[in-house]
């Protein structure tokens, strides 16, 4: 989130001058660990989001086993901003208590095509990011399944992607 608001942080493209300066600078932040308040933080790999998804239950949708269209936003509920705040769908949250699993923004995780789980960053300008989550432009039920992946190169900059980021926690925490 955005200090002081519940707006989750996504890729504008270049709407606003702040968030321009934020998405060129968002794969070296991204590559680098990015400390906010002296705490290193990193994307998620995918078997780290997709378990936050599905909950202890490893449900198929973030809030359980049924398609509910009012869990998530997506193409035919997005109104006049295609992005929702961060707490619009307490009804659509996991069993860990995560928001926006499913629809909002696609979630970057920190996993590059064919590298499996590692998490370990890939060359070039060309590789490609793996993003969960589906996003409000979809309209299909399945692009919201806890399972649903898709690969994007890293330079790929908008307003319906995003990412997560993980805050590690002490043993007792």
């Amino acid at each position: 989130m955005i200090s002081g608001t519940s707006r989750s942080l996504r890729c504008l493209g270049y709407r606003h001058r702040q968030c321009a300066r934020l998405s060129k600078q968002l794969p070296l932040l991204i590559a680098s660990n990015l400390m906010i308040s002296g705490a290193s933080r990193s994307l998620d790999t995918e078997a780290e989001w997709e378990k936050a998804a599905r909950g202890p239950e490893g449900h198929i949708y973030p809030w359980g086993d049924r398609w509910d269209e009012n869990n998530c936003r997506h193409r035919n509920n997005r109104g006049a901003d295609s992005v929702a705040p961060v707490y619009a769908y307490p009804e659509g949250v996991s069993g860990y208590g995560t928001w926006n699993q499913s629809g909002n923004v696609m979630e970057w995780c920190s996993v590059w095509e064919g590298e499996g789980n590692s998490g370990t960053s890939a060359d070039g300008d060309d590789a490609l990011r793996q993003e969960r989550g589906g996003c409000w432009r979809y309209p299909d039920k399945f692009a919201f399944r806890c399972s649903q992946r898709s690969f994007v190169v890293s330079k790929a900059v908008n307003d319906f992607r995003g990412f997560r980021l993980l805050l590690p926690v002490q043993s007792g925490e």
